[in-house]
């Protein structure tokens, strides 16, 4: 895995400096201190891959900083090494931090806010993530207590209403990856309404997702299942549109996991930034 994540690092560090850095290595190349510090309150996890990618890197570091929520100015990493390897790495490395930060902070506060509510309940990611840095993101939300979901397209199916469409009904399209999907994978299906879920009672995939759908019709729908198909062991999934604002209304229904694509399609980066002591 480490492997996988140096090479990304690697390319994203050729795309910053394709020819080198050209301004750094006007100067004097000597041994520096360095601190990695987090400007603000945020819950920092999951960046023991950057410790050991800053070791690959022949640069010696300390951790400061292990896991929870910090205060503002915390030193998260204190860096000793040639000046040219810690400068060349450091906007590549804090925009990286600076995006994982901020997706665990959302994540965690996300958590925090449904934790009363309803402690059984994941939230999970979507892939509505950054071409590129899928794997950052998804570490950033599982590290803050969230779930990843599917990781990519070959994890398990996921019949969505294109799919839906392709096959001409959702009956048909459960029958479609029914027949074709061995039984190791998990199989979910998006219901948008109460005629398809209907269709497919007697015959429950793994996971109902409901998407695009406010509380009350998901009660609606909840109600519908749960007297069609008493004792069912199908497990509910919401999403599509939902926020730190109004995920509490959807927390206190009877579902399984609430997933959301806002904790990476437009989450804040953390203010994160390094401070050079010669």
């Amino acid at each position: 895995m480490h492997s996988m994540i140096f090479e990304k690092i690697e390319a994203f560090l050729k795309e910053d400096a394709p020819f080198g850095d050209i301004t750094t290595s006007c100067f004097p190349n000597k041994n520096i201190k360095a601190d990695i510090l987090v400007r603000e309150r945020a819950f920092i996890c999951g960046l023991d891959f950057m410790e050991d990618y800053f070791i690959y890197k022949g640069i010696n570091i300390k951790k400061r900083f292990k896991h929870g929520w910090s205060g503002k100015n915390t030193p998260i990493f204190s860096l000793t090494g040639s000046a040219r390897e810690i400068l060349f790495l450091e906007r590549t490395i804090l925009n990286l931090l600076a995006r994982m930060i901020g997706i665990s902070t959302k994540t965690r506060k996300i958590i925090e806010k449904i934790k009363g509510i309803n402690p059984h309940i994941v939230i999970a990611a979507t892939r509505k993530t950054t071409p590129g840095l899928r794997w950052f993101e998804k570490q950033a939300i599982s590290c803050a207590g969230g779930d990843t979901h599917r990781f990519s397209l070959s994890d398990m199916v996921m019949v969505k209403d294109n799919h839906i469409k392709l096959a001409g009904s959702v009956t048909k399209a459960l029958e479609y990856v029914q027949k074709h999907t061995g039984f190791s994978k998990k199989i979910e299906v998006e219901i948008e309404t109460k005629e398809q879920l209907l269709s497919v009672i007697d015959n429950l995939p793994d996971i109902l997702l409901l998407d695009n759908k406010n509380p009350q019709q998901v009660k609606e729908l909840l109600e519908i299942l749960d007297a069609k198909a008493p004792g069912h062991k199908v497990k509910i999934e919401v999403s599509g549109g939902i926020t730190e604002r109004n995920v509490a209304s959807f927390a206190s229904l009877p579902i399984d996991i609430i997933s959301m694509g806002c904790l990476t399609h437009s989450v804040k980066n953390t203010d994160v930034s390094m401070e050079v002591n010669i």
